[in-house]
């Protein structure tokens, strides 16, 4: 007959268990991703034997149960070490290596009045130039200079002629604010997300008085500068990448006191990501962003971009659609139609071997590994998925009906 405590300590053997085995099933994902890795970086193509794993015995478990009477017995698990082994040690954290950061040296002496030894009570003097080093990591502020700029006069011999020094060229010309200060405005802005309200607020923790329309100044000087920039970065994209990205969205847009909607399209690839305000997403717009295309492109369903493939088919457009948005239909179904859940099981498994081809270079070797490693992995599960879909019934127009579409 199991007594209460026995049953409690097979209840804990049971959740050990469980976590041991759910433990190393995420072990095992990650041995199979990092074969998958290895073999990428070998330009390999690993078939089905190669990623079974061979798991090594488990170690025998050694289960410590209390004796009768025993009051504060407890259940143990550890696994028992082999002939001659001894306890293994567990790896410490080691301090991060900094090469790039800027170093610098402080020496910290005695106080004055303090240069005596505790012990003798005579004076200590230095030991040469012998020290005990430990590093720290520390933060220097930023901070805000006014600059006087002084520009030198000249004179020579010629009657009423003066000759200045050349004055910087600056993002706006005439202006106050130095180039490094629009640059730290937009980097703080577009690289870290911090809103220009947020700027002000800091520059005047640090002395400088400043309003968020100063700022906007700045980023407008920078805009004409890196004009032809975005250009070119565009006709990189449509000259060169085989598959592009595009995408669109409503975008307001504040001009003086009134809004008006505008449209953020993008179009982008590993290597560039171009963004382009337009009046709309009409198929006239898509047209005049993507007209000279000739290759993949990947976007969602959007019936503008089926027009313009169909238009442009033998031209070289093809649109491939996106997987994300099918999924996103079918996480919604999960709750009305358990059948949903299937779908994004499969779709889950594609994002698991696309996991495995991201990210590449543009090198014609391994794009061509990325195209066999999807052949073997990724078609296989698209049929399933596309078999399994020609299977399903339900009403063409009910939310599950469409997904399926």
């Amino acid at each position: 007959m199991i007594d209460g405590r026995t049953e409690q300590n097979l209840e804990r053997l049971r959740a050990a268990f469980l976590l041991t085995e759910r433990h190393a099933k995420s072990l095992a994902q990650e041995v199979i991703d990092l074969k998958l890795k290895v073999a990428r970086l070998e330009g390999r193509v690993l078939s089905q034997d190669e990623l079974q794993l061979s798991l090594p015995e488990a170690e025998e478990i050694v289960i410590d149960t209390p004796d009768e009477g025993d009051d504060d017995g407890e259940l143990i698990l550890e696994p028992s070490p082999g002939p001659g082994e001894d306890e293994p040690k567990r790896p410490g954290h080691g301090p991060r290596p900094q090469p790039d950061l800027p170093r610098r040296e402080e020496l910290i002496v005695l106080p004055e009045g303090q240069e005596v030894c505790p012990i003798c009570e005579q004076e200590c003097t230095p030991l040469g130039e012998a020290t005990e080093d430990a590093e720290e990591i520390t933060v220097v502020e930023r901070s805000y200079v006014l600059v006087v700029k002084k520009r030198a006069k000249y004179t020579c011999g010629c009657p009423n002629t003066i000759t200045t020094a050349p004055a910087p060229k600056r993002i706006i010309p005439g202006g106050r604010y130095s180039n490094d200060f629009a640059i730290s405005v937009a980097v703080d802005k577009y690289a870290d997300n911090i809103p220009l309200e947020r700027q002000v607020e800091r520059m005047a923790r640090h002395g400088l008085d400043v309003t968020s329309s100063v700022l906007v100044d700045q980023l407008h000087g920078l805009t004409s500068l890196l004009e032809p920039v975005w250009r070119e970065m565009l006709i990189y994209l449509l000259d060169h990448e085989p598959v592009i990205n595009v995408d669109e969205t409503g975008w307001r847009l504040s001009v003086g006191k009134q809004q008006r909607r505008s449209v953020a399209w993008v179009v982008c690839s590993p290597r560039a990501v171009v963004h382009q305000l337009m009046a709309s997403k009409s198929g006239k717009v898509a047209e005049q962003i993507l007209g000279p295309y000739e290759g993949v492109v990947v976007a969602d369903g959007y019936q503008v971009y089926k027009s313009l493939a169909k238009a442009k088919a033998k031209a070289g457009f093809r649109l491939a659609n996106c997987w994300a948005h099918v999924l996103r239909k079918f996480r919604d179904e999960v709750d009305n139609d358990p059948r949903a859940k299937e779908a994004l099981r499969l779709i889950g498994r594609l994002y698991r071997i696309e996991e495995q081809a991201w990210p590449f270079p543009g090198d014609a070797e391994i794009q061509e590994h990325r195209k066999e490693l999807r052949a073997l992995w990724s078609r296989p599960v698209v049929d399933e998925l596309r078999s399994w879909s020609l299977q399903q019934g339900g009403l063409r127009r009910s939310s599950f009906g469409k997904a399926l579409a």
